[in-house]
């Protein structure tokens, strides 16, 4: 496994906080649709490698896996950042590039390393009570859960820019209408 930490890390603490924050740039620009699209890129990817290779029939092993894993990130992250520069507005790449600087990708990182670990703390704890097997079949229902609430999700989003805009109103009846 020490062959597959290195690729799995840079694709999910470097390259899918980069992909997110495009993402974020389409959603701010109120692209919400794009945004989205942008934003299961990761997902896409590593769907794509687990396509291909149990197409092929291959075997690969872990390893090869991360690698491959990694080079679809890559190509996913590129693909978005020339979406964001040929889509958004021009001010857009600027502010995507001050956003891609390393002091916002490290913190941004930081906290995905965080948020990541809580969830997949419970994987580790069920591999360690029960079997392999249990932990397969924990780990798909708990991805198959999170994939049904993605609509809530972008429901949430989609509606957010308001609620920022209501916010700043400085009307006693927007307060009001936040609080309930």
């Amino acid at each position: 496994f020490a062959d597959a930490l290195v690729p799995i890390g840079i694709a999910e603490l470097l390259l899918v906080p980069l992909i997110s924050a495009v993402g974020y740039a389409f959603i701010a620009h109120a692209r919400y649709r794009m945004g989205a699209l942008i934003q299961s890129l990761p997902a896409v990817a590593r769907f794509l490698v687990a396509a291909v290779l149990l197409w092929r029939g291959a075997a690969p092993d872990v390893g090869a896996f991360a690698l491959w894993v990694l080079l679809a990130m890559a190509a996913a992250c590129v693909l978005a950042i020339l979406l964001a520069c040929a889509w958004l507005p021009w001010p857009a790449c600027p502010r995507l590039r001050a956003v891609l600087t390393p002091d916002y990708s490290v913190a941004y990182a930081g906290s995905n390393l965080v948020n990541s670990l809580a969830g997949e703390a419970d994987k580790l704890a069920v591999y360690r009570l029960t079997s392999a097997d249990q932990t397969g079949i924990y780990s798909a229902t708990t991805r198959i859960m999170a994939a049904f609430a993605i609509p809530f999700g972008a429901l949430i989003q989609s509606r957010s820019h308001h609620l920022f805009a209501r916010g700043t109103a400085v009307g006693p009846g927007e307060m009001q209408c936040l609080r309930r």
